[in-house]
């Protein structure tokens, strides 16, 4: 494994104090699953204290754990000393944290055989429960007993659900019965943790290995209800709104009530709300029609509707693949779909005795209604003889 050197510099410090250093954890299962690793966590048998006298720049981060931060040429290296847990009453967090001085007891309290591997540049590679083994199944299996696991940690039923969604993997039939056994205890894990690992699970490659989990209900606290397929999931566009929008549609889920338990950011509750009412809509036919929803949609996230709309439904892509088209070409033509790109603005109606305020919103919105149906009218001269003519008829 090639490690990069201020991580390498790290457990070789570690080890000229008299210390054992291994980078541990997801970094060692991508490098063997063929990822490049986001970021390197290094375990050791030196105490807190101990790492601190090791090296010249360290964060107590994390005392409480046994976990101090190490600054080696500006990049932060989390160093843990090994330990074991005990008691996990809020079904989340050991109660009792004990140092050790032993590896395989470290990796033996951790959740997945594919996380609980470490390595070091003169051990080389350590895999005490089969996680090496099980990377070349593509096997998703708990550390020991399964049911133990997921009583200690529920949210580890979700993450073992999102390493299938995301590497491709099928759980093991014991960790699987167990996960689906102790699925009702995510109804106890914090919105914003279970939000965290649905939506990394939702846009990795494989989001239909959720089926077992959202099949037996056990994300139906969160709003989701059971389905017997999501197959079509995994042809939409990996984007948490879209991939959000695609799952409430095939489970038949209200994104209210989703949205609502969920703790989603603005960006991805606006959009995938958008979305969803895209798809209830009849598809727009003609260009009027697609000017008209690309005044009350933007672009991107229009785009975006109608090809879910292709993706969840073969009787509705070609439709959808040709407005897809003709939105193309409306927008390379350069074709008025919003206020501000009518060629008059208020001061030019003010000119025609147009008064500010709702008067004017009603001859602005009256302006883009015709320029929707025929683009050529979006001259000004042009505009300002349809207001005159619309005051006329009118009184505005």
């Amino acid at each position: 494994m090639r490690l990069p050197e201020y991580v390498t510099a790290c457990i070789e410090g570690l080890n000229r104090a008299g210390f054992e250093g291994y980078a541990v954890g997801g970094c060692v299962r991508d490098w063997l699953c063929g990822l490049t690793p986001k970021d390197y966590d290094v375990a050791t048998s030196a105490t807190p204290e101990q790492v601190a006298e090791a090296f010249p720049k360290v964060i107590p981060t994390g005392l409480k754990y046994g976990t101090v931060t190490v600054l080696l040429s500006n990049h932060p290296v989390e160093v843990t000393t090994f330990r074991k847990e005990e008691g996990y009453s809020d079904g989340r967090r050991p109660d009792r944290v004990h140092l050790i001085d032993s590896l395989t007891e470290d990796l033996a309290r951790r959740d997945l055989t594919i996380n609980a591997m470490a390595y070091s540049p003169a051990s080389g590679l350590i895999d005490p429960f089969g996680g090496v083994d099980d990377v070349r199944r593509g096997i998703i299996r708990a550390v020991g007993d399964p049911a133990r696991r997921f009583e200690e940690d529920r949210l580890r039923i979700l993450r073992a659900f999102r390493f299938a969604a995301t590497l491709g993997y099928r759980l093991d039939p014991k960790t699987r019965e167990a996960a689906l056994k102790k699925a009702e205890g995510l109804s106890a894990v914090s919105a914003q943790r279970v939000t965290a690992e649905l939506m990394r699970a939702l846009v990795g490659r494989f989001p239909a290995r959720l089926l077992p989990l959202i099949e037996g209900g056990g994300l139906l606290p969160w709003g989701i209800r059971p389905t017997a397929s999501l197959a079509p999931l995994q042809a939409t566009a990996p984007e948490k709104s879209v991939r959000l929008a695609a799952l409430c549609r095939l489970t038949a889920s209200e994104f209210e009530e989703v949205g609502e338990r969920l703790c989603l950011d603005n960006r991805t509750q606006r959009e995938t709300a958008v979305l969803l009412q895209e798809q209830a809509r009849p598809i727009p036919l003609s260009e009027r029609q697609i000017r008209l929803c690309l005044s009350q949609v933007e672009p991107p996230l229009a785009a975006m509707a109608f090809r879910l709309r292709g993706d969840l439904s073969l009787q509705d892509a070609p439709a959808a693949a040709c407005v897809l088209q003709r939105m193309g070409r409306i927008l390379r033509r350069g074709d008025p779909y919003r206020l501000h790109m009518l060629q008059v603005k208020g001061e030019d109606l003010m000119g025609q005795g147009v008064l500010p305020g709702p008067q004017m919103k009603r001859m602005l919105s009256f302006l883009l209604e015709e320029v929707l149906a025929d683009p050529s009218l979006n001259q000004k001269e042009t505009l300002l003889r349809l207001v005159q003519r619309k005051r006329e008829e009118t009184g505005l």
